[in-house]
């Protein structure tokens, strides 16, 4: 059987190669491009690089401005966190990857079921 599905955007984003040490998994996404040791990391910086293009294509703040301090009278800034706005969004970005692979993966585990389970009528 021919299988003329194309591959996802998803799937572009996330590759995982295997190597002798291990799988290893490339998140590329809008220009970025991350190596990652587990699924549950690549899976994490995808959201990142999705989440922070979105924040910077809206104009909305993804951190909180830096702040001044002094000590030992040397000037030090400490980099602001991310705002709140941005923490939810990420995380909501993690759950909706992790649902769209794990619906991806199970109904290409039915139409594999499907093509090698069913009986040949054609002859």
């Amino acid at each position: 059987m021919i299988d003329n599905r194309t591959a996802s955007a998803i799937d572009q984003a996330l590759q995982k190669h295997d190597t002798p040490v291990g799988p290893l998994f490339f998140v590329t996404r809008h220009g970025r491009t991350k190596k990652c040791l587990s699924r549950k990391t690549a899976i994490r910086y995808l959201a990142f690089f999705m989440t922070t293009r979105a924040f910077e294509r809206s104009g909305f703040r993804q951190r909180y401005p830096d702040k001044r301090f002094i000590f030992n009278r040397n000037e030090i800034w400490k980099r602001g966190e991310s705002t709140t706005e941005y923490t939810r969004a990420h995380q909501r970005t993690i759950r909706r990857l992790r649902r769209l692979i794990a619906r991806k993966q199970y109904t290409e585990k039915c139409s594999e079921n499907m093509t090698h389970g069913a009986p040949d009528i054609t002859n």
